[in-house]
């Protein structure tokens, strides 16, 4: 995960860090709008498992260790903070899997594996 997530970094998400940063979030109407790029970014991000990674296989999770997750995350805010930032904040499911309720966590994870939020 980490190497392809590094190809990514460098081909699409470092190029378009400068764009993001002046398109920016949006608030229109009393919902977020985050911009195209951006929201390619997640989507790719869902396919190569990284909202799925510290998720343990119970909740359809990769069961990865948190430190490569740390790593992503440190890979994604060296090429765009604004894609590093987002992605951390989207990136909890594994706090709720260990301090949710069962209901939480059937509510909850299995959104925060497709970051469909």
């Amino acid at each position: 995960m980490l190497e392809e997530l590094g190809k990514v970094c460098s081909r699409d998400i470092k190029p378009s860090a400068e764009k993001l940063d002046r398109e920016g979030t949006k608030f229109k109407d009393g919902e977020v709008i985050l911009p195209e790029a951006l929201l390619g970014h997640l989507k790719t991000f869902v396919e190569l498992g990284l909202f799925a990674g510290p998720i343990s296989r119970k909740h359809d999770g990769v069961n990865l260790p948190r430190a490569i997750q740390f790593i992503a995350l440190e890979m994604l805010g060296h090429a765009c903070p604004n894609t590093g930032l987002t992605t951390a904040a989207f990136s909890m499911a594994d706090y709720i899997e260990r301090m949710g309720t069962e209901e939480q966590i059937k509510r909850i994870i299995p959104k925060a594996l497709t970051n469909e939020w």
